[in-house]
């Protein structure tokens, strides 16, 4: 019985050994962790500190930076660094202090005498660089000053904002602006963005034509880009493939307007497909060659699809026009001018991005107005600046106009046609007739879909470059890139284009059944043509 309590007894003291080493190793842990937390300055933005390695420290614990004393409750240790994406990256402990708390603060981005390395995110150089100081100040009541920046306190030891910087220069374009507070605060002009100390810095860049050789210059850097469009254009694409394959698989879409709307649907899948990858940043080195590749390759898919978009109601109006009705060699044509045409609009963009060749710390930035910019801010055309209404938005625009000038041309015929028709026909006649004007509102109903939404995308552009109501090109993106979806609804999902894929899969009637199932036509297809040209695609066919 002794033996056992013994026994019993050593159990229980070898527990509290185990225990007290446990609760031990968990007060060191805490004890680093509450000594972290204090090491660091409470109420003190990190960006709002700057390194008190090489000041002079008196015997109070005060620091003297430059020509201002820290208190001692606004000194911290801090082993880290924040980066300007708020991650924290470790550095060998070191002492800072809140100055930006006693006087305004400006943000470099390296020694006010050194140079900031494009695409590297590095300093180099330690000369005599003479530029002016002197920069427009927006201070708190709202009245704005020139001041000279080297009498706030300079900040020069924070890390570099990113590596890929962008310049903010308004000498050669609006849309460069930019407005730089008391605070520290400064706001873009193009987006109307503010940004704190974290996310921009100032330094000196080369400027050949200017009387300084050097000038004093805003570097940021783009905001992440939002994937929520990304994801809704990627179920856009699933929908579209399943459309392409509908169209290929039923004879209904054999004629020139189904091939027709086949080939814009595959371009609007391409073009998806390119600015899917741009915005997952599957391809981030920019200027390079796979970066060129996929940024021109989506311009060329996107001027082809709306080329197509513009020959499909063409094809439309010269049918009810009864012009070149039973010509096959219509759809070749058609084909020759799209690529041929998209090649222009590609040929013309890569000489403006190659003539224009320009660094924008040396050359002045009017020249930017004039370049296309593909792979300047991402692996896609710039879409930030003046130059994409040049280059982008306004061929566009101009397809667009075409293609409604075309539609409306056809309505108008359509129109007249059912109004003479319904005085001569007979009831039955008749109301054959008045299902083709159901069939008409179903194509404009259809038109509305793939020609306005674009409409929206140039007027969300528009929106994006003054900065006027984000909602609004929010909502008009969203809408844009769900566009798959949309017509995978009004072109898929009905009974007269279902029924025969339910047919010719289960293979339940027979060879004339289905022959005469090819001659009806979905929404999209030769129902919208008058009785004339039907009767020459049956042929055809």
């Amino acid at each position: 019985m002794l033996q056992g309590f013994y026994i019993q007894a050593d159990n229980w003291s070898e527990l509290l050994i185990i225990i007290m080493r446990n609760v031990a190793f968990a007060l060191g842990i805490l004890s680093a962790l509450i000594a972290a937390i204090m090491a660091d300055i409470s109420g003190c933005d990190y960006f709002d500190t700057v390194d008190l390695t090489n000041s002079h420290k008196f015997e109070n614990g005060t620091y003297l930076y430059e020509d201002i004393l820290i208190p001692k409750e606004k000194v911290g240790l801090y082993d880290y660094q924040i980066l300007f994406n708020g991650d924290r990256e470790p550095v060998p402990e070191h002492t800072r202090g809140c100055a930006c708390q006693i006087k305004s603060c400006v943000r470099f981005c390296c020694d006010p005498q050194k140079l900031l390395v494009k695409g590297e995110g590095i300093c180099e150089g330690n000369i005599n660089l003479n530029y002016s100081s002197i920069l427009n100040i927006t201070m708190h009541d709202g009245a704005e000053v020139e001041k000279d920046v080297m009498e706030f306190i300079v900040q020069k030891h924070l890390p570099v904002p990113c590596n890929d910087h962008l310049m903010l220069n308004a000498a050669g374009n609006e849309n460069h602006g930019w407005t730089l507070f008391e605070n520290g605060t400064l706001v873009r002009h193009f987006d109307g963005e503010h940004l704190s100390k974290r996310d921009y810095c100032l330094q000196p860049i080369h400027r050949p034509n200017s009387q300084l050789l050097y000038e004093l210059q805003p570097h940021h850097c783009l905001p992440p880009t939002e994937k929520t469009n990304a994801y809704i254009q990627t179920v856009s694409i699933f929908c579209l493939a399943i459309i392409i394959v509908v169209y290929l698989y039923l004879p209904n879409f054999k004629s020139i307007h189904g091939k027709c709307c086949t080939c814009y649907f595959t371009c609007l899948t391409a073009s998806f497909l390119m600015i899917v990858v741009v915005s997952f940043g599957w391809v981030d080195k920019k200027y390079s060659l796979i970066c060129f590749l996929i940024g021109y390759s989506g311009y060329y898919a996107i001027m082809a699809t709306f080329l197509w978009l513009l020959l499909i109601n063409y094809n439309l109006w010269k049918t009810f026009n009864n012009i070149g009705v039973g010509r096959r060699s219509r759809f070749m044509n058609y084909n020759i001018f799209v690529w041929s045409v998209a090649a222009i609009f590609l040929m013309i963009t890569c000489l403006a991005d190659f003539l224009y060749e320009v660094d924008e710390n040396e050359e002045d930035p009017n020249m930017f107005i004039f370049k296309p910019g593909v792979g300047l801010y991402s692996c896609w055309i710039n879409i930030y600046d003046v130059s994409a209404m040049i280059y982008f938005y306004g061929p566009i625009l101009l397809l667009i106009v075409c293609n409604t000038t075309f539609f409306i041309k056809t309505a108008m015929r359509i129109f007249v046609q059912n109004k003479n028709n319904k005085r001569q026909l007979k009831k039955t006649e008749c109301q054959h007739n008045l299902r083709n004007l159901t069939n008409f509102e179903m194509f404009f109903r259809l038109f509305i879909i793939v020609g306005v939404i674009w409409f929206l995308e140039i007027i969300s552009y528009l929106c994006t470059l003054f900065n006027v109501n984000s909602m609004w090109v929010n909502f008009a993106d969203m809408l844009t890139s769900g566009q798959g979806v949309i017509l995978f609804v009004v072109t898929i999902i009905k009974k007269d284009v279902l029924k025969p894929i339910a047919e010719r899969i289960v293979k339940r009637k027979s060879r004339t059944d289905m022959s005469h199932t090819s001659t009806s036509t979905p929404l999209t297809e030769i129902c919208l043509l008058p009785k004339t040209e039907r009767t020459s695609s049956e042929r055809a066919q």
